[in-house]
C-alpha cells in the first residue's frame, strides 16, 4: 500500500479503509447515479478490457483453448464497439500488449485490420464527421455548436480543476449536467490561472 511509505504499518490499513469509505459515500458520485444513460461507458469498458484480458489468456494457453480465447475476444470487442465508440482504440491497445510480448507482426496486422473496412464505408464516415461536427439536429434545439478539438480539451481541463477538484473537497450546488463556461481563447483566465500553477509546481 503507499500509504505504508508514509505512515506506521499499523496505521496504514486504516488509512486505506478510511479513503475507501470516503470514495464510497462521497456526493460527488451522486451525479455518477444520475447520470444514468452513461451506463454505456461502463458496458464499453466492461467489453473492452474483457477482449483485452481474452488477448492476452490466448496468448498465454495457445492451441485450441487459445483459438477459443480470440475469437471470444473479438466478440467481446465487437459488443464494446456496438456500445459505444471509444472501443476504437481497441486494436491499438491489443496490437501494444502484442508488441510488448515480443510479436512485432501480429501487433502489425491488428493494426492495419481495422483499417480496412474503412476503405469501404468511407464516404458514410465522412458523412457522419460531418454531421456529428456540424451538431445541427442538437443546435436546432437550442445547445451549443460543438468545440473544436483544442477548445475542448482545454475546456474539460478547466472542468477537471475548477469544477470536479472543488466539488470533491467541497461538494455543495452539485448537478448531474453542470455548466462549464468553454475555453474559447488560450488568454481564458481560469485556464492561464491553471498554466501558471503548473509552472510554478516545475
Amino acid at each position: 500500500m503507499a500509504a505504508a511509505k508514509w505512515l506506521e504499518p499499523k496505521r496504514a490499513s486504516a488509512f486505506s479503509l478510511a479513503a475507501g469509505l470516503v470514495h464510497a459515500v462521497h456526493p460527488i458520485y451522486s451525479e455518477g447515479v444520475a447520470y444514468v444513460w452513461g451506463r454505456s461507458s461502463s458496458l464499453c469498458a466492461t467489453f473492452y478490457f474483457a477482449a483485452l484480458l481474452l488477448v492476452m489468456k490466448g496468448y498465454e494457453i495457445k492451441g485450441r483453448k487459445g483459438i477459443i480465447c480470440y475469437l471470444l475476444a473479438v466478440a467481446s470487442g465487437l459488443l464494446a464497439w456496438g456500445t459505444k465508440e471509444d472501443a476504437i482504440t481497441l486494436p491499438f491497445a491489443i496490437a501494444g500488449f502484442l508488441f510488448l510480448a515480443g510479436t512485432w507482426r501480429a501487433a502489425l496486422i491488428v493494426c492495419v485490420v481495422p483499417l480496412i473496412p474503412s476503405l469501404f464505408w468511407r464516404s458514410d464516415i465522412n458523412k457522419l464527421y460531418v454531421e456529428v461536427a456540424g451538431n445541427q439536429r442538437l443546435l436546432a434545439t437550442g445547445l451549443e455548436a460543438v468545440l473544436p478539438p483544442f477548445q475542448y480539451f482545454l475546456t474539460h481541463l478547466k472542468a477537471a480543476v475548477f469544477y470536479y477538484l472543488r466539488v470533491f473537497i467541497l461538494p455543495f450546488g452539485l448537478n448531474a449536467d453542470p455548466y462549464i463556461a468553454p475555453v474559447r481563447d488560450i488568454r481564458d483566465a481560469g485556464f492561464c490561472w491553471l498554466c501558471l500553477s503548473c509552472w510554478r509546481w516545475d
